[in-house]
């Protein structure tokens, strides 16, 4: 007899659950609702141990669907379960269609409070918050609607407006894979590393050999010294990527020169941190961020509290030459993904009065290799 559904349609996927829970705790809070047709605890085929997830069927659509209204984000030992209908296709699942990344949610914000937020634009299939071993909140997550129509919805509703008392930010959830690629177009070259008496045209005459050059400059602090780094930008993005090929390394005038990627001025007023780029060969033990371009009268006190929203920060400090700030300060944080988190959050963004580059900082004797920094994250040797 064709029932006009499926049985996707009336199975419920249960994740998120502890090791302990058993099919038969799972079947007896079910049928506080409506005794299941079935109940089943997912488990390893060789440990046996659970897989911490698990399913629940009914007869109908309709009460699967309740089930989920009424169990979703419920605590069970201790933890919320989360629950979505079961979905057999895991195209919908692996594409990452329709699933919004959410950053900045605010520490007290549960799983079932994002989830009673965000179901108004529409219908909800998944909420996860991101958390440590402690099952402390790091301040991000991951939202998935059921249709694309509603995802774009929320990114325009929802990008920018408080949540609590902080200010979130949506976005369309990126692949690994996707998040991987390395931009293929830049055309902006940092280079660090030269004499004090490095000059803009000087600069522009040193990598003239690899294309036009629309612009060079060196940065300089408030009393016209240089600050030892500066930024070249190239007609074309073959030819900056030649630049860095060639020129990162070399020798010029006594001292090793550092040249990589730099952000062009449209990709540093990106508030998302889209332009930024992980690599599966970065180094763990890269746990601290340069920061440059600091309001030089900006106090490692006021500077702190402007990084509030960074977790797991360790240290700050802000370079001091003859008692006058250098711009530059380098933060430490706690793991490596605590810092790449940093740099996406205040790469580029406003602190103070002055635009902030941020980057993975490396010291010397933990440089990736040529292969490792074509898929690197910014980053700069210390």
């Amino acid at each position: 007899m064709d029932t006009g559904f499926t049985i996707d349609d009336c199975t419920l996927y249960i994740g998120d659950i502890r090791p302990e829970v058993t099919t038969e705790m799972l079947n007896e809070l079910f049928s506080e609702f409506s005794p299941p047709q079935y109940c089943k605890i997912v488990v390893d085929s060789v440990t046996k141990e659970s897989r911490c997830y698990g399913f629940v069927g009914y007869d109908t659509p309709e009460k699967a669907r309740a089930a989920l209204e009424k169990f979703n984000y419920r605590m069970l030992l201790g933890k919320p379960m989360r629950i979505m209908l079961r979905r057999d296709d895991p195209t919908d699942r692996e594409s990452g269609r329709a699933n919004l990344f959410v950053k900045n949610i605010p520490k007290s914000f549960t799983e079932a409070n994002l989830y009673a937020k965000f179901r108004s634009i529409g219908s909800v299939l998944s909420v996860k918050i991101s958390r440590n071993n402690q099952g402390e909140s790091k301040g991000y997550g991951y939202v998935q609607f059921e249709n694309e129509e509603d995802a774009v919805r929320c990114i325009a509703t929802m990008n920018g407006k408080l949540l609590g008392n902080q200010v979130i930010f949506v976005e369309p959830y990126k692949l690994k894979k996707d998040r991987l690629k390395p931009p293929s177009d830049f055309k902006n070259v940092f280079v660090k590393n030269f004499r004090a008496d490095m000059d803009d045209e000087r600069l522009k005459g040193i990598f003239s050999e690899f294309g036009e050059i629309t612009s060079s400059r060196i940065m300089r602090d408030a009393r016209g010294n240089s600050r030892g780094f500066g930024f070249v930008a190239f007609k074309e993005h073959a030819s900056a990527q030649a630049a860095v090929t060639s020129m990162n390394g070399k020798v010029i005038e006594g001292l090793t020169l550092h040249v990589s990627e730099a952000l062009t001025i449209s990709e540093r007023q990106m508030p998302t941190g889209e332009h930024m780029r992980v690599g599966v060969n970065s180094s763990p033990t890269a746990q601290k961020v340069l920061v440059e371009n600091l309001n030089l009268s900006m106090t490692e006190v006021e500077f702190k509290g402007a990084l509030a929203d960074c977790q797991n920060l360790i240290s700050c400090i802000i370079g001091i030459d003859n008692g006058q700030s250098t711009g530059l300060a380098l933060l430490k944080f706690a793991s490596w993904e605590d810092a790449v988190n940093a740099v996406q959050a205040k790469n580029g963004t406003f602190i103070g009065s002055q635009r902030v580059m941020c980057a993975l900082a490396y010291y010397f004797h933990e440089k990736p290799s040529a292969a490792q920094r074509e898929n690197i994250m910014p980053h700069r040797f210390i």
